[in-house]
């Protein structure tokens, strides 16, 4: 048994048992019982990470015998507990129950089209509860992608709201390159789409003006295999 859990069970069986007289040394820290509250709820996971801060109603006070009941909202973190006070009495009280976890988020607003560098990110301790199924977390997927979809400071980076950086743009000239053994063949063309680096994308043959598949390779140059 933790501790924590321990200490607030003899709390119990010196209540159950009758003790007259309560001491300071019966009582015990009202946040440290709550947070192993929410904890023993299974309802809040910080995914066996990130911290649990409480926002408790002023005048809450600091040290009580234990507690008397417990609910909580796993949606919310929004918790109602009966506490047992050093007079035998008890108070009701709500609360939140907020976990917290270390995330890689930009430093600043970035626009579709630029390049994340390790300059444009920061850790910062993020609620679990903004971090959507598809954020990113870890810097090696998101360092040198291009932003897509415009980011926020501070705020988690979606999986969709970056991806490869492109290194052929749309209406741009380039060169078809062919090669087999030693024969290398070249034609001048122009990309009908974007494409990250290796991607097939469509290119117009100017020499024949047809339209071909190619992997864009980037400064400027396509690749039929």
């Amino acid at each position: 048994m933790k501790p924590r859990a321990l200490l607030a069970a003899l709390f119990g069986v010196l209540l159950a048992g009758g003790v007259g007289a309560v001491g300071a040394a019966d009582l015990a820290p009202t946040r440290m019982l709550l947070e192993d509250a929410v904890l023993g709820s299974n309802v809040i996971d910080p995914s066996g990470e990130g911290n649990i801060s409480l926002r408790l109603p002023q005048g809450t006070p600091e040290h009580i015998l234990g507690l008397d009941g417990f609910r909580i909202d796993p949606g919310t973190g929004i918790f109602a507990a009966s506490l047992l006070l050093e007079n035998g009495g008890n108070l009701g009280l709500r609360g939140q129950a907020v976990v917290s976890v270390t995330t890689f988020v930009p430093a600043r607003r970035m626009m579709p089209g630029e390049v994340i560098t390790s300059a444009d990110m920061v850790t910062a301790e993020v609620p679990l509860a903004r971090l959507g199924e598809n954020s990113l977390r870890d810097p090696g997927e998101i360092l040198g992608k291009e932003v897509r979809r415009m980011l926020l400071p501070d705020r988690p980076v979606p999986a969709q709201s970056v991806m490869a950086p492109r290194v052929v743009r749309r209406g741009e000239d380039v060169t078809i390159s062919f090669s087999d053994g030693a024969i290398l063949l070249t034609a001048p063309g122009r990309a009908l789409e974007d494409g990250a680096e290796g991607e097939q994308i469509r290119v117009i043959n100017r020499a024949s003006n047809k339209t071909i598949l190619a992997a864009a390779m980037g400064d400027g140059l396509v690749s039929v295999r």
